[in-house]
């Protein structure tokens, strides 16, 4: 892709020094305090304006580039590669062709014994559609994988919101993807919560949460539980072969393998404080060869895949040697701390510095 070019005016003579900073942060902050320095925010900007958190406009926010990073290929990620080599192609016959025949003559037909008194319940897309975005058809089951062709791929300076502490992030190893994660807190909300939604559109039934951890945490002791166990084997394996699919990560993240960041300061603050309903973490982190969510227009929405959130999507984990910044962010998307720096990113790309520092001390696009 072409490169964008720089928006940000800096009309700051501001040098940024590394400061000490209050005991308070310390319990957060931890050990990183070794690898990472605290600055306070450049005072020639500030959060002033109500509106910080909003929703960005197309071509705002530009793609800032490290300065170190392998080259940004259109090499899918294996996973990706495979489904792609096995949709439909245009192809034409190159050998004689026989007589049809149709069936095994040796096989005998399948019995029909276990379908009686059993109502079909058609196929419903496997979890839900929390946000707009536009597909390539309307398959209940992911079918339009060969729309990769047209994602492109960058590295990037992102932002990525977060409620957690930046120890316990850098404890967990950085930000793995929803579709590693095993812990009993996911498995007893997200997870329940999406197969919940899935029987209800499918069958029309609800079940309960522990209805759910007992039959598939537990192993149940029932023909009930054993049957419901199936139910969420066959679901999580269609959602598993989804987790790869962009666009299914764009409508809903649950159980995705991609790791979702914005070039966008505001959709950020905004992911960070869950919408404005609670403290939070903003963070700075270097993407490879991210997927390029494309930007929602309205009113019509004629890109596929698109988010109106400046969206690009890592695929696979983002470890923590790439989290190079991180601050803490009040309820309403203003952040009230020092703005951590690791040394290392400062050092060896001050211009990406530069840029991030300005942009989280508060300076927007043209100034």
């Amino acid at each position: 892709m072409s490169k964008i070019s720089n928006p940000f005016k800096f009309n700051s003579r501001y040098k940024p020094e590394p400061v000490a900073f209050d005991n308070k942060w310390n319990s957060d902050v931890g050990y990183l305090v070794t690898e990472f320095e605290a600055f306070n925010p450049n005072p020639d900007y500030g959060w002033k304006d109500a509106q910080r958190g909003s929703a960005p406009n197309k071509g705002a926010w530009p793609i800032i580039e490290p300065k170190h990073a392998p080259p940004a290929t259109n090499v899918f990620p294996d996973v990706v590669a495979r489904v792609l080599s096995s949709c439909w192609k245009a192809t034409e016959p190159k050998s004689q062709r026989g007589d049809v025949v149709m069936g095994a003559r040796d096989m005998s037909a399948r019995s029909q014994a276990a379908l009686q008194g059993q109502n079909y319940a058609p196929q419903v897309r496997p979890t839900k559609s929390s946000i707009e975005t536009v597909m390539g058809n309307k398959d209940k089951i992911a079918s339009d994988w060969n729309r990769f062709g047209g994602i492109d791929r960058a590295n990037a300076v992102a932002f990525r919101g977060d409620s957690r502490k930046p120890v316990e992030v850098f404890k967990a190893g950085g930000f793995t993807p929803p579709s590693s994660r095993n812990d009993a807190w996911y498995l007893e909300n997200a997870v329940f919560e999406a197969f919940d939604w899935y029987l209800f559109e499918r069958y029309k039934r609800h079940i309960t949460k522990a209805e759910f951890l007992w039959a598939v945490r537990d192993g149940g002791a029932w023909a009930s539980d054993s049957k419901l166990l199936i139910e969420y084997t066959v679901w999580r394996r269609i959602v598993d072969n989804e987790s790869s699919h962009l666009g299914r990560m764009v409508e809903n993240e649950c159980l995705k393998g991609y790791i979702s960041c914005s070039t966008s300061i505001d959709s950020s603050l905004a992911f960070a404080t869950d919408k404005y309903n609670r403290p939070g973490w903003l963070y700075l982190a270097i993407v490879h060869g991210g997927f390029i969510v494309p930007f929602k227009v309205k009113p019509k929405f004629k890109a596929l895949w698109n988010s109106g959130e400046a969206e690009i999507a890592q695929w696979g984990t983002i470890p923590a040697e790439r989290i190079v910044g991180f601050t803490h962010v009040q309820q309403f998307a203003k952040p009230d701390g020092p703005i951590f720096i690791r040394k290392s990113f400062r050092k060896s790309d001050p211009k990406a510095f530069e840029t991030m520092f300005n942009v989280m001390s508060g300076c927007k696009p043209g100034g």
